[in-house]
């Protein structure tokens, strides 16, 4: 008999009924409070870097690159002079208005379904008809992508073949009145149609057009390239945290984004759970 036990005692062992119990509750609790866990980090809106294609924070730029942080390694090219300025989060890259632009290559992002977003300062500045901030094109003109026109400073989401071209194709509601910054964000679905987002609420949506750029062969993808058909006319000012998305966000989702690259770069929930769940099993 233990020392100090009363006789008629026993003293529990781990692998007892009454010990097994307690530890399955605690298991049980730890699990609850895991999904809970996860169902926030779901709602809070966090896209996970499953999704992201491409992303640009424009701190890290070796000679003429632009280092893609996404882990995918889609490196984009500077043409001309960008200059590097202080952006919304860290650097951003401002362009001339001239020669300037960021090549991207060909055919990386020919998916049914991409969402683009983007920080930009001075939207459709000037007179310019449609710097194009966003394209993936064809050699016949046929593109996808986001431009703006001006004046009024309007921001547009655009899939179409010069062929066929319907104005009603472009989702062109997004006013800009200033020459600040604001966050643009555009889906494009091949499901669902497309929808245009200012500053994280959504301003334009059309379920008409559902085009998207897994139509196009993608000969040459760019940011602040110019319009998609001569004359080509340059983007004229500065792009921030700049992420390509393989698949159509929520309207959380967006609005997380606006936090920044990191946000979009954290951990998925249900990597989480993986991780969480092999660690109960483990200990118990």
């Amino acid at each position: 008999m233990a020392r100090g036990a009363k006789p008629g005692c026993r003293m529990a062992s781990f692998g007892e009924p009454a010990e097994r119990e307690r530890m399955k509750t605690l298991v049980l609790t730890a699990l609850v409070s895991i999904l809970v866990m996860v169902f926030t980090l779901e709602e809070s809106g966090a896209i996970g870097k499953d999704f992201l294609l491409v992303a640009y924070d424009f701190e890290q730029i070796e000679k003429n690159v632009v280092k893609d942080i996404s882990g995918h390694n889609n490196d984009g090219t500077l043409v001309g002079d960008p200059q590097q300025i202080d952006g919304v989060i860290g650097k951003a890259l401002e362009f001339d208005g001239g020669d300037d632009f960021l090549d991207l290559g060909d055919n990386h992002f020919l998916f049914d379904e991409l969402t683009i977003l983007f920080w930009a300062n001075q939207i459709g500045s000037g007179a310019d008809c449609c710097p194009t901030y966003f394209v993936v094109r064809e050699a016949d003109g046929s593109a996808c992508g986001i431009f703006a026109a001006g004046p009024p400073k309007t921001v547009r989401a655009f899939c179409f073949k010069p062929a066929t071209f319907d104005e009603e194709s472009i989702v062109q509601k997004g006013a800009i009145e200033d020459d600040e910054w604001h966050h643009i964000a555009a889906v494009f679905s091949g499901v669902s149609g497309r929808e245009l987002y200012i500053d994280g609420e959504l301003v334009a949506i059309n379920e008409k057009f559902k085009s998207s750029f897994d139509d196009l062969k993608g000969t040459n993808t760019f940011i602040a390239r110019g319009r998609t058909l001569n004359p080509i006319e340059q983007v004229k000012g500065a792009i921030d945290e700049f992420a390509i998305v393989k698949k159509a966000l929520t309207d959380a989702e967006i609005k997380q984004s606006l936090k920044g690259l990191a946000e979009i770069l954290a951990v998925q929930p249900s990597d989480k759970l993986t991780t969480t769940w092999a660690w109960i099993k483990e200990t118990s």
